[in-house]
């Protein structure tokens, strides 16, 4: 199992937080708030980064290499890094957000339910809730 935590008891899963459609969980480690969800892992397609294969070339013409380069000036070759975190942007946490969120969306596009990320907290799942809300229980 994987975990969400949040400060809202119910919460009705969408598109409007600060990661679009995808919420953060983990196994353990960062807890931020009262009530804590849950997700089996299993039950999701979670992508691994050191996996996945695709393109630089893919990833310009499906228009993730350019949203990246929207935000951080940096050729496409280091874009592609960034996003498969074969390097970190280390300078500013927003932009080290919206990297995670344009990966995840990445990830998505390529056909998986959600990506392992590495942060300060180790490693965090991000899971596309809006296609998995009837998967997520709430369990305190």
């Amino acid at each position: 199992m994987i975990y969400h935590t949040s400060y809202e008891e119910n919460i009705t899963w969408s598109d409007d937080g600060r990661f679009g459609e995808f919420a953060f969980f983990a196994h353990d480690g960062f807890y931020f708030g009262d009530f804590t969800y849950q997700i089996d892992e299993c039950e999701v397609n979670i992508a691994d980064l050191s996996e996945v294969h695709c393109s630089v070339d893919e990833l310009s013409v499906s228009g993730f290499i350019e949203r990246i380069q929207d935000i951080i000036e940096c050729d496409s070759e280091q874009a592609f890094k960034y996003l498969c975190e074969k390097d970190f942007y280390t300078n500013d946490a927003e932009i080290n957000w919206e990297i995670q969120k344009i990966t995840a969306e990445m990830c998505d596009y390529l056909g998986f339910d959600g990506v392992a990320v590495t942060d300060e907290y180790g490693t965090s799942y991000m899971i596309n809730v809006n296609k998995h809300a009837d998967k997520i229980e709430k369990v305190k």
